[in-house]
């Protein structure tokens, strides 16, 4: 999947994250602006894009054609699922692989999370004085949508209970920003699955 400064979200076939030199196997839509995070949801059912014009968007994927069936560059606008809108640019976005939940996140440096299953009703916010003090700029979701672990400009890094919807670690990781997490998002939420 490929997100791009043109505001094109697409699934690519080929090596690199650059639509100049790969055919997409299909161009899914547009956003306003860049698309800055793009994650799978729903067991690779759904791709969620996230850009700098504070759209959140759902995809059909199988609607769309799929990875296995290969499609021209033409433009998708029925694979939407639903939309969403946050009042800032998505500068972090993740989905659990079961597709319970998708967090986005931003400069406002709170984690909304919404239901992709209740077409991007809003679930909850992950804010307050636990809460990131700078842009949160990465997100990780475990399998099952039980953990979010989120880095930001702060340096933090910060594991949220989605059931419980709190805090409940912060590490302070690094002396700049958190640009990226990546772990074993099947037992991520091993710690706190009782």
């Amino acid at each position: 999947a490929v997100g791009g400064e043109r505001g094109t979200a697409c699934e690519e076939r080929g090596h690199a994250a650059c639509c100049r030199c790969c055919a997409p196997l299909a161009v899914l839509g547009h956003h306003g602006d860049a698309v800055k995070r793009l994650a799978f949801c729903g067991d690779r059912r759904w791709l969620v894009s996230g850009g700098l014009d504070n759209a959140v968007v759902l995809w059909d994927l199988e609607k769309a054609g799929g990875s296995s069936v290969p499609r021209t560059s033409s433009t998708s606008s029925g694979s939407i699922i639903a939309r969403a809108r946050q009042p800032c640019g998505v500068y972090a976005l993740a989905a659990s692989r079961n597709g319970s939940v998708v967090a986005s996140a931003g400069s406002d440096k709170v984690i909304r999370c919404w239901d992709p299953r209740e077409r991007f009703q809003m679930y909850f916010k992950l804010r307050g004085s636990k809460a990131h003090q700078d842009i949160v700029k990465a997100l990780l979701i475990d399998d099952e949508g039980r953990v979010c672990v989120s880095g930001g400009s702060d340096g933090i890094v910060k594991v949220w209970d989605l059931r419980m919807q709190q805090h409940v670690l912060s590490v302070e990781a690094h002396e700049d920003s958190v640009w990226d997490l990546a772990a074993d998002a099947r037992s991520l939420g091993q710690g706190l699955a009782e």
